[in-house]
């Protein structure tokens, strides 16, 4: 990359993923395509990672809980920000993020 963001030459790309691609994802992949769909993106992370020249860097990303209709629905008892107090948290974490998490997973902790 020729101009730096953020007075950064790293480019960090992202694949959303989720605590359980990683926690369950042994368990429960042959039955939920959700979590098989999460696990591809975390190995599919890990490997890009491998390839990647020294300004970029591929790191697997878990918004954490997020306080939206489908969390609600399924797991009402639930505390969560709600996306605005999300973003007010995950922007610092995120604009941290560099070549040192290089094919690393993150989630983005409330």
């Amino acid at each position: 990359m020729d101009q730096p963001v953020n007075g950064k030459t790293t480019v960090v790309l992202t694949g959303a993923t989720a605590g359980i691609g990683r926690a369950l994802a042994h368990a429960l992949a042959a039955r939920d395509v959700v979590v098989l769909a999460k696990w591809a993106i975390e190995g599919l992370t890990r490997g890009l990672a491998l390839e990647l020249p020294s300004d970029l860097a591929a790191v697997a990303l878990s918004p954490g809980v997020v306080d939206t209709a489908m969390l609600r629905a399924c797991l009402p008892d639930v505390a969560a920000p709600t996306p605005e107090a999300w973003a007010r948290l995950a922007a610092p974490q995120l604009l941290a993020l560099d070549r040192r998490h290089n094919g690393r997973s993150i989630t983005i902790s409330a």
